[in-house]
């Protein structure tokens, strides 16, 4: 699971650095949200950031997204195009309502890690739920 994370956030900090744009990492977990990259232009090397991420479970999916919507709308207010990649194990509370469709879910997408050999399948349902774009960590193309 964080192998996996930290490789996505890795893949899309790249990406930012090569072509010039701004990153933001938001931790979620453990009841908690930390800020672990406030938006800047995309560190060449992502690895300090990386080693303060901790697995950890009990991760309340409507809080999160409430969150993401802060965020999203803050973001739009200093930058044209935001996107946000919600990139989660699906170890989450499957409670989900569709209450996120205020803040634009199209600008999210949801970067599933769920590996196990029989997979609950939560992160296509939130994405299916709140209109999000939906994808697994195995799409993305390595570096």
């Amino acid at each position: 699971g964080l192998h996996l994370a930290q490789g996505a956030l890795r893949y899309f900090s790249e990406l930012c650095y090569q072509r010039r744009r701004q990153l933001s990492l938001i931790a979620f977990g453990n009841n908690h949200v930390q800020v672990l990259l406030p938006a800047r232009r995309a560190p060449k090397d992502l690895e300090p950031v990386l080693s303060k991420i901790r697995a950890g479970g009990g991760t309340p999916i409507h809080q999160v997204l409430a969150e993401a919507c802060v965020f999203l709308r803050n973001a739009r207010k200093r930058f044209e195009k935001c996107n946000l990649y919600l990139i989660t194990d699906g170890r989450f509370d499957s409670n989900v309502s569709e209450t996120i469709e205020k803040c634009e879910a199209q600008s999210i997408s949801i970067i599933d890690t769920e590996i196990s050999r029989v997979r609950l399948a939560r992160c296509k349902a939130l994405a299916q739920t709140i209109g999000a774009t939906y994808f697994h960590i195995e799409q993305l193309q390595p570096k």
